[in-house]
């Protein structure tokens, strides 16, 4: 049963309200119903859940990536609490919170979430429309240099471990399931990463490639070998150092210059990564040239 003493404000006027005899579900029936609005902590069981999400109409549909990301938090122990409610309009509908809900049903847990009630309709028009907190914001918090940089370097570095295939946009986006707290776990493993941001950042300086994905590229070469990937990295960005015009590096140096002052048909980041390592590759086993055509984006292993 719901108890009294977790009630807070003016949710106390919708206990008056409700028969003590009454079933759990009638008596969160009775709460969405209500209009009297306040707010409790309430204890969401998967079959609590799935009748609160009864009362979800006209919401946004789910996005199976975030369900998919809650429930494998939830199910690992790993949800905070964190005060954000699941909140119900005055008509009953669901506000926020269909995909926490939903996401308990999936993992079979049983979480106590704040519930709201009471609320306009009308605010659904303005949940989630200030500026969310993502890995970069919990990166710059914990005190991590260049926070944005190393967020997004981190999570191409993750999909390149894990087999993973890069996002086909034209953004520096990747296919990277990791949740902000996981994504700063993971680089907290990462700790040679920090100094691969100058050699990345060179890329930026020079115009011809995403910083973000040089310095992941950076990392994952020079992992192999610190000393020549600063050197292999450095001829790439500034054109300066060249012992010969049929090198791998020169070759890539004049594919990103003819990239950058192009008006149409630029390379995507995921294909500016690949390029990268193949040159990279073809340097290591002393070839002059690479091959430059991209049927795939898997991005290949280094040597």
């Amino acid at each position: 049963m719901i108890r009294a003493g977790l009630f807070k404000g003016t949710i106390v006027n919708i206990i008056n309200k409700i028969q003590p005899n009454n079933t759990y579900f009638d008596q969160i029936k009775d709460l969405i119903k209500n209009e009297l609005g306040g707010s409790l902590l309430m204890t969401v069981t998967p079959s609590v859940a799935e009748f609160m999400l009864k009362f979800n109409t006209k919401n946004r549909p789910q996005r199976t990536s975030r369900l998919f990301l809650y429930a494998a938090e939830m199910s690992n122990g790993r949800w905070m609490q964190t005060g954000q409610p699941i909140v119900f309009s005055k008509t009953g509908r669901i506000i926020d919170g269909q995909h926490r809900l939903e996401s308990v049903i999936r993992s079979g847990v049983t979480l106590q979430f704040y519930c709201q009630f009471g609320i306009k309709d009308e605010a659904y028009k303005f949940t989630d429309g200030g500026a969310p907190r993502d890995a970069a914001d919990l990166f710059s918090v914990e005190g991590v240099l260049n926070g944005k940089l190393m967020s997004g370097a981190v999570r191409w570095i993750w999909s390149y471990e894990n087999n993973k295939v890069p996002s086909a946009g034209s953004g520096n986006s990747t296919t990277c399931t990791l949740l902000a707290d996981q994504l700063y776990e993971y680089y907290l493993k990462k700790p040679k990463l920090s100094e691969s941001g100058t050699s990345g950042t060179r890329f930026k300086n020079s115009g011809l490639a995403s910083k973000t994905v040089m310095t992941a590229m950076h990392y994952i070469c020079a992992c192999k070998n610190r000393a020549a990937a600063d050197d292999f990295f450095e001829e790439v960005a500034t054109g300066i150092g060249f012992t010969s015009s049929g090198t791998p590096a020169y070759q890539l140096n004049r594919i990103l210059i003819k990239n950058a002052i192009a008006d149409f048909n630029k390379l995507r980041p995921a294909e500016v990564a690949i390029l990268t390592l193949r040159a990279w590759n073809a340097m290591r086993l002393g070839r002059k040239k690479f091959d430059v055509k991209i049927q795939s984006l898997t991005l290949p292993r280094v040597k």
